[in-house]
């Protein structure tokens, strides 16, 4: 994916206004808290399923901290996201994804310490856009469609629970820079219906989503998810303990053998 680190995006009412981040980035953290100062909304709404979670992500933990009275938790428990991509997806399927997701670990882990700590580099060379790769189209729809409707739907909950009290609050809506697109049209769908599964995000073949289906750890009979998540954990232990390892060793002598004929074609030049 190619965008922009940070996308803000008010929805026309101005009620509303979504910050899509990448969460791993420290540089986005002032530009997030100066946003959030400038709407002053009166709910920041959050990329969490429990309040206090500490979650290593650098924009949702430093508003976590700042604003932890006015936080409304949107994201399902990740467990049951883990769940339902490791009952439902058959081995074989995510064996490829689990090599593809090891594979371009590093180059995404090298974006994101040169966008950090060399963002003067980093922003002449690809004008200021973060890239990140190796992204499947089943990886967006467990990690991105379904938790787009799932935390669009927890919004709305929210909103409509306030409104009901006659509150007419503004919210700030804090996640990551893939969920924005999703989860606006959620949000625009609903304020057209007025109902909260009207609109899918994307990757579904139904036109309508319940939040109760989407809490749910399993979407196949039992026995087929017990065979795919015994397999699928298999997967995943042997990829990244074992294939990611060989993998980094395998770039790390390729690098070290071209940086040795580069210094011996410069050493054979400078000599004569």
């Amino acid at each position: 994916m190619k965008d922009s680190p940070l996308i803000v995006r008010p929805l026309e009412d101005s009620s509303i206004l979504f910050l899509g981040s990448v969460h791993t980035l420290s540089r986005n953290v002032p530009r997030i808290l100066d946003e959030i100062g400038r709407f002053s909304p009166d709910f920041i709404a959050i990329e969490l399923s429990v309040p206090g979670r500490i979650t290593g992500s650098q924009d949702v933990d430093a508003v976590s901290a700042r604003y932890g009275d006015r936080l409304v938790c949107l994201d399902r428990p990740p467990e049951v996201t883990s769940l339902r991509y490791l009952s439902d997806t058959p081995p074989p399927q995510y064996l490829k994804e689990s090599l593809i997701k090891y594979a371009w670990l590093p180059f995404n882990q090298a974006s994101i310490v040169s966008y950090n700590y060399l963002h003067g580099l980093y922003r002449a060379l690809l004008d200021d856009r973060f890239y990140t790769f190796g992204w499947s189209m089943e990886d967006r729809r467990r990690f991105i469609f379904e938790r787009d409707e799932y935390m669009a739907g927890k919004l709305i909950e929210h909103m409509r629970m306030r409104r009901d009290q006659g509150f007419r609050d503004r919210y700030v809506v804090l996640v990551g820079r893939r969920h924005v697109a999703g989860m606006t049209a959620v949000v625009d769908a609903y304020r057209v219906t007025g109902d909260v599964g009207s609109y899918y995000a994307g990757g579904r073949v139904f036109d309508a989503f319940s939040l109760h289906e989407l809490e749910n750890p399993y979407t196949v009979d039992r026995s087929t998810a017990e065979y795919n998540n015994l397999r699928n954990r298999v997967i995943e232990t042997l990829a990244s303990t074992i294939f990611l390892p060989v993998y980094m060793l395998s770039i790390f002598l390729a690098l070290a053998c071209a940086m040795t004929l580069i210094a011996v074609a410069i050493l054979r030049l400078t000599t004569g």
